[in-house]
């Protein structure tokens, strides 16, 4: 049997702001849909199936420059979600998480990427929170 993390219960968020506050436009009129950030890729891939012990890094790569001075991802630490201490930006579209210890096997994992207003591109743009999920083997 599988267990789970629910998206609502126990849920803390992360948020790292790494300068001075920052400017966030809020509406999208005379936006280009294209400039919108979004995540483009996740390593563990959403909804894969990995081995625990390949598990030492995430990685969320998205479409547009982001603004590198702040990220806010949500995890449940404690028994259960993903810790870490050590998350950076890898370039300008690459956030890069170093997790803390290994991966329960035969979990189910479950993390927020970004608010309405903590995760922007480098234009201000706001990310639309990303639910990540992925379970690990047994």
């Amino acid at each position: 049997m599988m267990t789970s993390i629910s998206q609502f219960a126990l849920a803390s968020v992360i948020f790292f702001s790494f300068g001075a506050p920052t400017a966030f436009c809020t509406s999208l009129d005379g936006i280009n849909p294209k400039d919108q950030p979004k995540v483009i890729k996740l390593i563990p891939a959403n909804g894969s199936s990995v081995p625990p012990v390949a598990v030492r890094e995430l990685k969320i790569m998205f479409n547009v420059d982001m603004n590198t001075k702040n990220f806010s991802v949500s995890t449940p630490c404690k028994d259960s979600g993903v810790c870490y201490k050590n998350g950076f930006w890898l370039d300008n579209r690459t956030l890069v998480i170093r997790v803390d210890r290994r991966l329960k096997p035969n979990y189910k994992y479950e993390l927020g990427i970004g608010t309405k207003t903590t995760m922007t591109s480098a234009e201000g743009l706001h990310l639309e929170p990303v639910w990540w999920r992925f379970d690990t083997l047994m």
